[in-house]
């Protein structure tokens, strides 16, 4: 089928009154090769996945349905229920508009739902430490991008492997409200807890949060810092002031297939080799359970580099033990993106 038909087929498909999507609903059609992809959202659930046009060269259109998420993750089969109608619904239009496009009757190849092949990118948390024995108690995962309705699933839904794997007590963390009046204690930021249960979205400000943490330090030592009443700094989003006990991370999913291929430590006290076995050492029960390629990053080291290009000390810990060597930005990039196609032959 040629673009052209393609085009005239989904005119006749919208119909005259266009296709009426339920009002939670919104899509997005973009370019696809010789054919079209839509990508469907939901107000609260964030993205649920595209449905895939494409012309063969036998003059079918062979037709996907892609749902977004972890077979795992029960949310995937949330997602699917509401996706599904629809994306039936509008291979029924497009069988009509095809036909009335090609003056024959439309041969529709549709496939069952399946996980979408798309791009990644890194999801960022913090590992919270409990400050008396270093055992993590809490993972909180940073929601940066809030331009998207439902973008807090959109992160609970990447990061579903991680916390699922390391079975910590999880909160998806958007940014802080913005307000000049307030200091970065009182700006609150919405939170979305999703591990071990989920709940509904709370705003809470930083010291508010706090108070959640304290209690899970408090259950885990109850001979530690938090039992005793000494106060910590947490902070709830990425712009605020961060856990004193706490380890940065970032996770990097695979740019074809969604599943994590790396993880970065970041270890700010990494200035010498025993200080990175220290970080290898609190942190291996974390990239063990995840089991994908794991470095261990230090601090940026000064010198008379820009700032963006100031490299690091960087250490291998998984699945080999290497030693440490300096690498800038660029070079670390381009070491874990290149796991991406070995991941997906």
């Amino acid at each position: 089928m040629t673009p052209d038909q393609l085009r005239r087929a989904r005119d006749v498909a919208r119909g005259p009154a266009g296709f009426h999507l339920p009002p939670d609903i919104s899509f997005k059609k973009t370019p696809l090769g010789e054919g079209w992809s839509y990508v469907f959202r939901h107000r609260t659930l964030g993205e649920l996945g595209r449905l895939v046009l494409q012309g063969t060269d036998g003059g079918q259109t062979f037709v996907r349905c892609e749902v977004v998420g972890d077979p795992a993750d029960p949310m995937t089969a949330k997602r699917l229920a509401i996706l599904e109608p629809v994306t039936q619904e509008m291979c029924e239009r497009f069988r009509t508009g095809l036909s009335t496009a090609t003056g024959r009757p439309a041969q529709l190849d549709v496939v069952p739902p399946s996980p979408p092949r798309s791009g990644g990118s890194w999801v960022e948390s913090r590992l919270v430490q409990c400050e008396h024995c270093d055992v993590m108690v809490a993972d909180l995962i940073y929601a940066d991008d809030d331009s998207q309705p439902g973008y807090l699933e959109d992160y609970a839904r990447k990061g579903y492997e991680q916390y699922s794997r390391i079975n910590l007590p999880t909160w998806i963390i958007g940014p802080q409200r913005r307000s000049p009046s307030l200091s970065p204690f009182d700006r609150p930021a919405d939170v979305l807890p999703v591990w071990p249960t989920r709940g509904p979205v709370e705003r809470l400000t930083p010291n508010q949060f706090n108070v959640r943490l304290d209690l899970l330090t408090k259950g885990h030592c109850p001979g530690g810092s938090a039992a005793r009443g000494e106060r910590r700094t947490t902070g709830v989003a990425a712009g605020t002031p961060s856990p004193t006990a706490a380890v940065a991370t970032r996770l990097l999913p695979c740019a074809r297939c969604g599943t994590n291929v790396a993880m970065l430590i970041f270890a700010d006290d990494a200035t010498d080799s025993g200080r990175f076995e220290d970080c290898a050492r609190k942190m291996k029960l974390v990239y063990t359970g995840l089991n994908v390629p794991t470095w261990i990053i230090g601090p940026p080291i000064s010198g008379p580099w820009r700032l963006v290009d100031r490299p690091s000390d960087v250490m291998r810990v998984w699945p080999e033990r290497g030693e440490p060597e300096r690498l800038s930005p660029a070079q670390l990039e381009a070491v874990t993106h290149a796991l991406c196609p070995k991941h997906c032959r």
